[in-house]
């Protein structure tokens, strides 16, 4: 974060353009700053660049990458545990590597090359212990396997995810939405992920799909508004009624009901109905 701060004179606003920012300094600058010490390993761009393949080629990799490493974990999580394994094996990292170059049935050395730089000199991924990699933070692996959720054609397969694993995947979605919306200029994706999480007609809802409806996962419909748009002010008006329905019959944790009563939920409730410390809070 300071390096990005350093390097744009300040931090950017948004969350997702945080990450991409750190992400790029982690692939790229670092590797810069460590060329000195080990001068005789290729550079990651210059192996990219003699396999003819660009800087979004390695970052595509990379989603994807996180996105099974996230799914995976997902997947062998158990009952009593709250976090997914972010371990990345190095034959699962060779694999997507020999993936990623134009000729993969003959590229053992390459990907050897690229596996001593990323160890060498990338920050993105760090050589946890030996043949084991993992992403430098939780947030970093979350990131990226939102990046590769933003970039599938149908947004919306996220609200498909069963709802034991759903709850891991929440930070994903709303970085995936983050980077729609303020990287690709692109609201329709989001607003189709809304209006899916956000029926207008519906008995049942998942505490998970109440919390991404009346919390950061809003941010479409927020854009949406603000871009004049019809649809995004008519989800945006669903999700704050929805919001007040889930307050007043108690659904949601005590957390959860004070985040939404202090964000954008508050704004969903009559203020007839809001006690006098939350009436205060409103103003």
């Amino acid at each position: 974060m300071a390096l990005v701060h350093t390097h744009k004179g300040r931090l950017p606003d948004a969350r997702a353009l945080l990450y991409e920012d750190t992400v790029d300094i982690l692939l790229w600058r670092w590797e810069q700053m460590k060329a000195g010490r080990d001068a005789e390993t290729p550079g990651l761009r210059q192996l990219m660049k003699e396999a003819n393949l660009s800087d979004v080629d390695l970052k595509r990799m990379l989603w994807r990458l996180a996105f099974e490493t996230h799914r995976l974990g997902a997947v062998r999580l158990k009952p009593d545990e709250t976090e997914a394994l972010a371990d990345v094996e190095e034959t699962v990292l060779h694999d997507a590597l020999a993936e990623l170059h134009p000729n993969h049935r003959e590229c053992r050395a390459w990907v050897g090359q690229m596996i001593e730089a990323i160890k060498l000199r990338a920050g993105l991924l760090v050589e946890r212990m030996p043949h084991v990699f993992t992403f430098p933070h939780r947030t970093f692996q979350e990131y990226l396997a939102g990046a590769h959720l933003a970039s599938l054609p149908d947004f919306r397969h996220p609200s498909r995810l069963s709802d034991r694993r759903r709850p891991l995947w929440r930070e994903a979605i709303l970085l995936a939405v983050g980077r729609l919306v303020y990287l690709s200029g692109n609201i329709s994706k989001p607003l189709a992920l809304v209006a899916e999480l956000c029926p207008e007609n519906t008995a049942h809802r998942s505490r998970l799909e109440a919390s991404l409806d009346g919390g950061r996962g809003d941010v479409g419909s927020r854009a949406a508004t603000g871009a004049g748009l019809t649809l995004g002010r008519d989800l945006l008006a669903r999700v704050q009624g929805r919001l007040a329905q889930l307050l007043e019959v108690g659904v949601l944790t005590p957390v959860e009901t004070r985040r939404r009563r202090r964000g954008f939920g508050q704004a969903g409730r009559p203020a007839e109905r809001r006690g006098p410390e939350e009436r205060l809070a409103g103003h």
